[in-house]
């Protein structure tokens, strides 16, 4: 049975209209959340003001991703929110008399629930005059739906893959629902519920010797990823090739005998698409970097290591050992980097880099400090992907893997961590009892706290156009995680893949218990707070506008103490209590009261 409150809702944008944006209504009040993923290149947030706030997520990616890393973006979101279901719907489609509610009702009565994929609605184009066909079964069973207006099953999701990425648009729900077929799920239309969907451009009437003829007509670049993953999937599934194909050459035939418009171009695109496939690209076209498809290259990328060392040689050896024990087999560089060691550190590694060339070591001549430390570490790392280690925890065998299937488009993944003793058992403690470990969406999120701890961070190299160079003030996972959250959302993984060591160098043990005997005083740590908001505020880039004018808010407010700024931190905190809040493990009315007490201080 679908529950609302498990139900959320996809859209995605691309340079949407005001009619696009009132599609919405159609749907928004069944779901119990939206998340719009906007491929367009500028923020169109303001076409969201007559809607409730609480019931949207609005994603701006700034840049066209495609269709399926948009979908896999909104499902990866939902799963992490606790969704179970989700509807997928394009910006141009809408419930014919807002009857997503009787849509529901019809699924929840369908004989064989626990063996549906999707559900899917009747497609219906307006433009097309069509008559709405009446069926003599309530459900019907296929091979292959339309990806708009679908109610897609996480688990299934979860059990049969993500959307297919490279093929970046045209045929990805095609090859989705050919998976779903191979694994004996179930696509269900349900016959009594029609769904306002506009294919292309709408079918074009013509005449061709006296006859009346029509054609879907399809923008000229579509005809160059209609044509070139069509024969990516007939190579991939053979079994379907001759059925995908007869599909492809009627489109193309109509499009050469009837198309009187841009049959030059279609057919220019044609041809492209074409002489691509058989160089093996993928992803968009005239993208800046073309490159052959290579299951290696693409599904498993090169992955540097970036380890720190300052006086670690009782744990090190360990560490180091979990690393290369890792089921991921595409690890081809560990940069270590001692910090001056007194102590055998730098021995330890010196052993290793002498069994493995895939080590490289470096030391400093006088000590830099942890921060410093790992930005020239990270910096030293050549491949395209960067995984953050320290000196003294234990690396799970699968955390590569699973970071590496979780980081999709975005530049920054993380996972949750376990407490384990200085003999490394587990502690019965992750940090995920302490903290709200969940997708960051918004760099406000960092404003107060951080729970992406370094030791779980798995990054893109681009990260570092942005991070570099590090700010001494912040901890170098606090910065990295601020700077990927302006650029994309940060996912998690929702599993400890780390084992983080409590021994008495640790500034807090597993409950929140001070094991070292440093001590901070409460001022100290108010004052590293305001320090930390107003260096973010310095640093948020320009595009996120609101953002910035909300750290600049929170900075002044605590360079005034009248009772007036204290009102407006409370206005501040008020508005937007869900991004700043949002690692504290709390009930919304707690974070209500949290909003409250800024009035007199704030730690």
């Amino acid at each position: 049975m679908i529950e609302q409150n498990k139900l959320f809702g996809i859209v995605i944008w691309y340079y949407p209209t005001l009619e696009n944006v009132d599609n919405i209504n159609s749907y928004i009040d069944n779901v119990h959340k939206l998340i719009i993923i906007d491929n367009s290149d500028v923020d169109n947030s303001a076409l969201l003001s007559g809607f409730d706030n609480s019931k949207l997520l609005y994603i701006a990616n700034k840049e066209n991703r495609g269709m399926a890393a948009a979908l896999n973006q909104g499902c990866r979101i939902g799963i992490d929110s606790g969704a179970e279901w989700v509807l997928t719907m394009d910006q141009d489609s809408s419930f014919l008399e807002n009857n997503l509610s009787a849509f529901l009702q019809y699924m929840n009565e369908y004989s064989d629930f626990d063996k549906v994929a999707i559900f899917a609605p009747i497609h219906f184009d307006s433009r097309e005059n069509n008559e709405k066909h009446s069926f003599e079964n309530k459900y019907s069973k296929l091979n292959y739906t339309m990806t708009s207006g679908n109610l897609l099953s996480l688990q299934k999701l979860l059990k049969v893959g993500f959307f297919f990425e490279e093929l970046f648009i045209d045929w990805v729900d095609e090859e989705m629902c050919i998976r779903i077929c191979r694994l004996k799920f179930q696509i269900v239309q349900v016959n009594p519920i029609f769904m306002e969907h506009f294919v292309g451009n709408g079918a074009v009437k013509t005449t061709f010797f006296g006859k009346t003829k029509y054609f879907y007509d399809y923008a000229p670049i579509r005809f160059y990823y209609i044509t070139r993953n069509v024969f990516i999937l007939s190579k991939m599934y053979p079994a379907d090739a001759k059925r995908l194909k007869k599909r492809w050459k009627r489109l193309v035939r109509k499009t050469v005998i009837y198309d009187y418009r841009n049959k030059a171009s279609k057919l220019k695109y044609t041809i492209y698409g074409l002489y691509d496939y058989y160089l093996g690209i993928t992803g968009p076209y005239n993208r800046k970097l073309k490159q052959k498809i290579s299951d290696f290259e693409n599904i498993n990328p090169e992955v540097s290591i970036s380890l720190c060392t300052y006086n670690g040689e009782r744990f090190l050896a360990e560490q180091l050992e979990s690393i290369l024990s890792q089921d991921y087999y595409n690890i081809t560089e560990i940069v270590c980097v001692d910090d001056n060691s007194s102590d055998g550190s730098w021995e330890i590694l010196k052993k290793y880099a002498e069994k493995s060339e895939i080590f490289r070591i470096f030391r400093n001549e006088s000590n830099l400090g942890f921060i410093k430390n790992f930005e020239k570490a990270i910096c030293l790392t050549t491949k395209p992907y960067i995984a953050i280690a320290d000196q003294d925890d234990i690396w799970y065998p699968t955390k590569i893997s699973k970071l590496v299937n979780a980081i999709g488009t975005n530049l920054m993944t993380y996972s949750d961590n376990e407490y384990v003793d200085i003999n490394g058992r587990s502690l019965g403690k992750k940090f995920s009892d302490k903290r709200n470990l969940t997708t960051c969406t918004n760099c406000l999120n960092f404003a107060l706290l951080n729970v992406i701890s370094g030791h779980t961070i798995f990054m893109n190299r681009d990260l570092l156009n942005y991070a570099i160079p590090f700010n001494s003030e912040i901890p170098h996972d606090h910065w990295l995680a601020f700077h990927a959250s302006q650029y994309g959302i940060i996912p998690v993984v929702n599993e400890a893949l780390v084992g983080y060591r409590q021994h008495e160098n640790n500034a807090f043990g597993a409950i929140g218990v001070n094991i070292s005997g440093k001590k901070d005083s409460e001022d100290d740590r108010i004052s590293e707070s305001h320090k930390r908001i107003q260096i973010f505020s310095e640093n948020t880039a320009p595009h996120l506008r609101k953002e910035q004018k909300v750290f600049e808010q929170l900075a002044k407010s605590y360079s005034d103490k009248s009772i007036l700024m204290r009102l407006k931190r409370v206005a501040i905190f008020w508005k937007n209590r869900d991004a700043l809040l949002l690692f504290k493990k709390r009930t919304k009315m707690r974070n209500m009261l949290y909003c409250i007490k800024v009035f007199w201080k704030y730690q």
